[in-house]
């Protein structure tokens, strides 16, 4: 039901954006309160305020981005399907870090808090079927693939962008983006 009503919707959209040709999904722009709007259209599961998940203290004591990698390896990942019994649960960082397994978003939300917290600019990416963390580190941009256990966790963006599709972000002052890759749920 819920994909017949999606047809006609972007059918409107792909005429009032004048889709396609589809442009870099990595085009990034400051989304006003239409963008809410549009993700929650798309996925109803993600949160309005994201602010919760900075209340509250948080017992890990990481002061660098490699010691977060060091945390985020000893983590298991796991299935909100499998964890929870639900397709979608978003847990606070303070839950992830009690029980050390999450999915992605998991993952990605602890992560990007803790950059924020060590003074790096990130943001929360919501991309295709996937949630990571972008950062900035000595002025260039980085992919931080927050759920990797592998030895390689961030890497530039540059050199990753072709195996991700973002979404939307949102940064440590709590402004939303919106990337073009959110277009592609326009495509049939």
């Amino acid at each position: 039901m819920n994909r017949l009503l999606l047809k006609p919707f972007k059918a409107i959209l792909r005429w009032t954006y004048q889709v396609p040709p589809y442009p870099d999904p990595w085009e990034k722009d400051q989304s006003g309160p239409n963008l809410k709007m549009g993700v929650n259209f798309l996925r109803k599961d993600i949160p309005n305020d994201f602010r919760q998940f900075f209340q509250g203290d948080l017992s890990s004591n990481v002061r660098s981005l490699d010691e977060i990698c060091d945390w985020l390896r000893q983590c298991k990942y796991i299935s909100d399907q499998e964890q929870f019994h639900q397709k979608d649960h978003w847990q606070h960082p303070h839950e992830f870090e009690q029980s050390r397994k999450g999915d992605c978003e998991d993952h990605a939300l602890w992560a990007w808090r803790k950059l924020v917290e060590l003074g790096f600019e990130a943001e929360f990416v919501i991309g295709k079927k996937h949630a990571w963390v972008n950062f900035i580190k000595d002025g260039q941009l980085f992919l931080f693939e927050t759920a990797s256990k592998g030895p390689l966790m961030w890497q530039p963006v540059n050199q990753v962008k072709d195996r991700y599709v973002p979404y939307w972000s949102i940064n440590g002052k709590f402004q939303r983006f919106m990337f073009a890759g959110i277009l592609e749920n326009l495509k049939d």
